[in-house]
């Protein structure tokens, strides 16, 4: 990835012969673009350092946020660089946005962190999320964002491996796509959904798994 002189980000030279984005404060943010040649499921690590260890930040992918709130402890120094990583990252094939965004619980104003680079490493072949544990309970989740334009994530969990198949169907029943067709194991799962394809209106999502079954309604906004 390129860096940008002119566009007022404070940059530094760092111990590893790169440069680094330093005195990172809550409300400010990086933007990436980048290509994934492939769909599948990633660990996106950003490598960072810091002192007070305040901060905070959310790895946002063409604005879906996929890591909630994650802490920047200590690591030691302003050169210490650790990764923070975010797992099981689903990203189809192609061009997407990578949106950093940083904040602090205790300090708006001080130097939070740094940020050195992001090591993005292929995690599974699959769009699908590796479960972490097993849930108890069958269980399809409401998609997020809804309303939607033209990304969303769909998630569910499994209490017993199976066979799995998740479907879109529009506002008449007729089936418009087949999202997933396979074999899962139990835990949490989650696919997401590109819509660019599709015209504006409501959709259903219905998945089977083993024995069990359950639809829930999405909106599409363009």
């Amino acid at each position: 990835m390129a860096f940008r002189p002119d566009e007022g980000v404070d940059l530094e030279a760092s111990n590893d012969q790169g440069y680094d984005v330093f005195w990172i404060t809550a409300g400010e943010w990086l933007e990436y673009t980048f290509e994934a040649e492939e769909s599948a499921n990633y660990t996106i690590s950003p490598y960072v350092a810091s002192v007070p260890g305040f901060g905070n930040f959310k790895l946002l992918i063409d604005n879906i946020d996929v890591s909630g709130k994650q802490p920047v402890l200590g690591t030691g120094g302003w050169q210490f660089w650790k990764p923070v990583e975010i797992k099981d990252v689903t990203i189809e094939a192609g061009v997407h946005i990578m949106r950093l965004e940083f904040d602090s619980d205790s300090d708006k104003t001080g130097w939070l962190f740094s940020l050195n680079y992001i090591e993005v490493v292929k995690s599974s072949p699959a769009g699908i999320a590796v479960p972490d544990k097993a849930p108890r309970v069958f269980k399809l989740h409401q998609n997020h964002p809804n309303p939607f334009n033209p990304v969303t994530v769909i998630s569910w969990q499994l209490a017993a491996a199976s066979a799995v198949e998740l479907n879109i169907y529009d506002i008449t029943g007729a089936k418009v796509v087949t999202l997933l067709k396979t074999n899962l194991g139990a835990g949490d799962h989650r696919y997401r959904f590109n819509g660019t394809n599709l015209a504006s209106g409501v959709y259903y999502y219905h998945l089977v798994a083993g024995e069990f079954q359950q639809v829930r309604k999405m909106v599409l906004i363009k």
